[in-house]
């Protein structure tokens, strides 16, 4: 009888060992995922900041190329548009 106790026990001891193992390795598995998830992440935020720096620079180039023709067109004063080319890279609650 107590041989059989022991068997049972040691029977259900080996399951909640497979069982826990097994949470384990899945636990593992979605640690994984999220780590790869937060390295794409980063990964395209730093795409994204260069792509804005891009961006801003031909924004910036472009507003430049306007004033300019602005300054040197017959007709125009200098400064006469300045009213057109506010600083695009500023937020309207920052005039």
């Amino acid at each position: 009888m107590e041989e059989k106790c022991k068997k049972e026990e040691e029977i259900k001891l080996l399951q909640q060992k497979d069982t826990h193992e097994k949470e384990v390795k899945e636990l593992e598995s979605r640690i994984d995922e999220q780590i790869q998830q937060k390295v794409a992440a980063e990964e395209e935020t730093e795409r994204m900041k260069e792509m804005k720096g891009k961006v801003e620079n031909k924004l910036k180039n472009t507003v430049a190329a306007f004033q300019n023709f602005i300054d040197t067109t017959r007709g125009f004063n200098e400064g006469q548009a300045d009213f057109l080319i506010l600083d695009p890279l500023k937020d309207d609650d920052e005039s």
